[in-house]
């Protein structure tokens, strides 16, 4: 009796049939055989490393591979759209990231009195420019927060709640397939502050001279 029905996308239909280990193995005249073997892990177990123990006790003569090095070029492709969102990303964070220079170069244009003020007090370029560096930490680090907020929201919606569907309903995910990785998480964080820092040391050091000046231009 047939137990329940199915669909996929056209090509594994055509080409795969689903069916009980009992009549494949009548069809195929193995009985009591099988052609592979799926193992199961726990939950946070890396596979490369799970995989060395039946490696070890099965030797040569039977083949142990992960789920990765079973369809090495969908998921080498997953990969390569992986690394290309983040390069596109990262240009969208430099452009971003230039509305941190018209930001501070408005501030320096605009303290240029406080500026004479500071110096005739003592305060030498350095410390003047550690002042507006800070100016440009506090921008950043409010964007980052802001952003870092909504990307999780957005995540792990998207992970639990599946709120970007898939228009397409022969496959099996019905929504765009999204995973949280901490990982990637500190690499943005430490990438967007790395450009933002660069960029405010550069927007500083280019319009405040070290040297003391007697007056303002």
């Amino acid at each position: 009796d047939i137990a329940a029905t199915f669909l996929l996308e056209a090509e594994s239909e055509e080409r795969y049939l689903l069916t009980s280990i009992r009549l494949a193995r009548e069809l195929f005249e193995l009985e009591g055989e099988a052609t592979a073997l799926l193992i199961k892990i726990r939950e946070g177990e890396r596979p490369e490393r799970v995989k060395r123990a039946p490696e070890e006790l099965l030797g040569d003569r039977f083949e142990v591979r992960t789920r990765y090095e079973l369809r090495p070029t969908f998921y080498d492709i997953m990969t390569y759209e992986k690394w290309g969102i983040f390069l596109i990303s990262l240009l969208v964070l430099i452009i971003a990231a230039f509305s941190v220079v018209g930001s501070l170069v408005m501030l320096i244009l605009e303290k240029r009195e406080e500026q004479l003020t500071l110096r005739a007090l003592g305060a030498d370029g350095a410390l003047i420019r550690s002042i507006f560096l800070g100016e440009g930490a506090l921008i950043g680090a409010i964007g980052l927060a802001v952003g870092l907020l909504l990307g999780l929201i957005l995540t792990l919606g998207q992970q639990y709640f599946g709120w970007v569907k898939i228009p397409v309903e022969s496959l099996i995910l019905q929504s765009y397939p999204v995973e949280l990785r901490w990982g990637d998480l500190v690499v943005v964080i430490l990438l967007f502050s790395g450009v933002i820092a660069s960029i405010s040391w550069l927007t500083v050091r280019s319009m405040i001279p070290v040297a003391s000046r007697k007056k303002c231009k």
